[in-house]
């Protein structure tokens, strides 16, 4: 499915960003030879909405389970762009979030955001896990905050904690409600909110309340008060 008459991707020949010119270099450093001429050639399938969603879901099954092999530097630079976690990633997912990079820069909005967004609700959950954790490096970011706000209604502990753990997205572009209710969603789900970036920022007497609130729910119900709880209300001054 063409994305459109008269949208279409903008008419740069290279708009690889320094963070997705890493991540393609070692998905070509990394797979083998015939997987890399896949992974060139979704690389352009911008124009064609049907191809990027294949092309994003084949990296699974094409790619998974494949080693990282890092060049000097080159993990240090990731990691300072926002992608915290990306140490521990396989060669599916490096290869995905070049692919989203790619996406967010070739498309002119509002298609990007349309596209990443449909990503996120027909992907699965490595999908999902992939696209979240890519957001803080895409090109025009805030474009896609309601996809991540919506992201954290998820009950699926792994792909909550893809935007609320080691993510610098919701502290960058979360207005205090999202954040404050992504929080409550930790503490619901038993995440620890200590890796929640940007917790000791963003703390208020709001959020502090809504944890004392919280807390006394969970007591009146006869269950127990866990030590995050106690360390959300404690950063407004809220006893609970």
């Amino acid at each position: 499915m063409l994305l459109g008459p008269g949208i279409v991707p903008y008419n740069r020949p290279d708009v690889s960003s320094p963070v997705s010119a890493i991540l393609i270099r070692i998905v070509e450093r990394c797979a083998p030879s015939a997987l890399c001429s896949w992974y060139r050639d979704a690389l352009t399938a911008t124009a064609e909405e049907a191809r990027l969603l294949a092309a994003y879901a084949g990296c699974g099954r094409r790619l998974r389970g494949l080693p990282v092999r890092f060049e000097p530097g080159e993990r240090d630079s990731l990691v300072g762009a926002g992608l915290r976690s990306v140490a521990a990633w396989r060669l599916d997912r490096i290869a995905r979030t070049g692919l989203v990079c790619e996406i967010a820069g070739r498309l002119a909005e509002p298609d990007a955001t349309r596209v990443v967004g449909r990503l996120y609700r027909t992907g699965d959950n490595d999908e999902r896990i992939a696209l979240l954790g890519a957001l803080p490096v895409l090109a025009n970011a805030e474009c896609y905050m309601h996809t991540a706000v919506d992201s954290c209604r998820t009950n699926v502990v792994a792909v909550f904690e893809a935007i609320a753990c080691g993510n610098p997205y919701p502290v960058r572009y979360f207005d205090d409600h999202a954040f404050n209710q992504m929080v409550l969603k930790a503490l619901f789900l038993g995440v620890p909110v200590r890796s929640i970036e940007g917790l000791d920022e963003r703390g208020s007497h709001e959020l502090a309340r809504m944890a004392a609130d919280y807390a006394a729910e969970r007591r009146a119900a006869g269950r127990s008060v866990s030590t995050d709880i106690e360390l959300v209300a404690a950063l407004g001054s809220n006893p609970v």
